[in-house]
């Protein structure tokens, strides 16, 4: 599950570089500070001399393969796996049809400027290695060197919490196990969790909770108890599968498993299938 995370976290810190940049091929200061860490994410801050310039970075558990391996030989490996991800994006383009898709790999790849970046889907109570370092824009070689900060992610408590889920004519009923937590809940089509969140509904409920706390509302998307919700207000595709998610979160953690169950629109009802 941690190599899952790890991938994910790598991809999910891709990030587009502007068209007609700027080329910074000397290195420049590159400064790194962890700013915060919860149990399942970390927020950190770059400073850079030159804002033009191209950088990358990644986390890595402890425990991972390159967690223990020089600095400078981990960033290389995963520069060699950000490639393979960026060219298996059009495997069967060509190189000109990819770029102009795509962008180059730096558009792909990179992050240019001062800024504060957030790491997600971390593990928790768990050593990280964050590793910064610039590339040229054009070779992709490692330009000066590899900075590297250690940061832990708190321990959380985790707590089974069980939903069961209804419905009475258009009404949606959640009820869980235990009626003093709180938790939050979503739905989403399962194709789009399938296309957009690796078919993992708790990649989609995980994000929602990031949305809410950025956005600073997750104190009203608290639930507690049991929740009855008319779904006759949404607007539904007849015929089309989607995920009801449900999971535990309490003091600005996520601490259950994750549940879920399948539902479709059917007619004047809903055909409810427990996964």
């Amino acid at each position: 599950m941690r190599r899952i995370l790890y991938i994910i976290t790598a991809a999910l810190a891709l990030a587009g570089c502007n068209a007609k940049e700027i080329l910074v091929t000397k290195p420049v200061d590159l400064g790194l500070r962890i700013e915060k860490v919860s149990g399942s994410k970390a927020d950190f801050h770059v400073s850079a001399g030159n804002e033009n310039a191209t950088y990358i970075f990644f986390t890595l558990p402890e425990g991972h393969p390159l967690f223990d391996k020089p600095e400078r030989e981990a960033a290389q490996e995963h520069i060699a796996y950000l490639k393979r991800l960026y060219q298996g994006q059009n495997p069967i383009g060509t190189a000109a049809a990819q770029e102009e898709r795509l962008g180059s790999f730096t558009d792909f790849a990179c992050y240019k400027g001062s800024r504060t970046l957030e790491l997600r889907y971390l593990s928790t109570d768990t050593e990280y290695k964050l590793l910064l370092f610039q590339i040229h824009p054009k070779t992709h070689e490692i330009l000066g060197d590899v900075r590297s900060e250690r940061f832990h992610t708190k321990a959380v408590e985790m707590k089974e919490l069980y939903f069961s889920f209804s419905f009475d004519g258009d009404v949606l009923t959640i009820t869980p196990s235990d009626p003093d937590r709180d938790y939050v809940w979503g739905f989403e089509r399962v194709a789009r969790i399938e296309d957009d969140y690796d078919r993992d509904p708790f990649f989609y409920i995980y994000a929602l909770i990031d949305m809410y706390e950025d956005y600073g509302f997750i104190e009203h998307r608290f639930c507690r108890g049991t929740v009855e919700h008319d779904m006759s207000r949404e607007r539904l595709r007849e015929g089309e599968p989607y995920h009801i998610i449900a999971i535990g979160y309490e003091n600005g953690e996520i601490n259950s498993s994750v549940n879920f169950a399948i539902f479709y629109l059917r007619g004047e009802g809903y055909v409810l299938e427990r996964v």
